[in-house]
């Protein structure tokens, strides 16, 4: 296909799109060409509502199909020795970062529920058990209960 360098974006078709996926395919990871995509159709859709284009190219483009990539876990010991990390026993901060800890590894939380999360909704305490409890999963959608072995007491 011929090169259309200089052509106006109002001149920009389906097959000029396909061409410019295909080359970036070949130097960029798949997620890179997919969020490049997302962009010029979002980009598009503004242009048409300008009433600057006629058509949107990138519409009906297909996304590249994203490799599925299991996450990172810390073995045991990588596990123990985290906890072992906060400095100064009997000190606030301290005890606020093995507190933190123990919820992020115990409850299986990722890092973004962690960090989203109000402490009123992670933190559940079962006045019969006094087993700390922490709700984890996607904040607003699905919750479970996760009990670590964390003695109330220590906090």
């Amino acid at each position: 296909q011929e090169s259309r360098k200089g052509a106006s974006l109002k001149d920009a078709t389906y097959p000029d799109l396909r061409a410019f996926l295909a080359h970036a395919l070949k130097s960029w990871r798949k997620s890179t060409v997919a969020r490049k995509l997302s962009s010029l159709r979002t980009f598009f859709k503004y242009l048409q509502r300008q009433g600057l284009v006629e058509v949107n190219p990138a519409r009906l483009a297909p996304s590249p199909k994203l490799d599925k990539v299991l996450p990172r876990f810390l073995s045991v010991d990588e596990a123990f020795h985290l906890l072992a990390q906060p400095e100064g026993e009997g000190h606030f901060l301290a005890q606020r970062d093995l507190a933190i800890l123990e919820i992020f590894y115990a409850g299986g939380l990722r890092l973004s529920e962690l960090g989203r999360a109000p402490l009123h909704a992670l933190l559940q305490l079962d006045v019969e058990t006094f087993d700390l409890g922490v709700l984890c999963g996607d904040l607003g959608s699905r919750w479970s209960h996760a009990f670590p072995e964390v003695e109330v007491s220590r906090y």
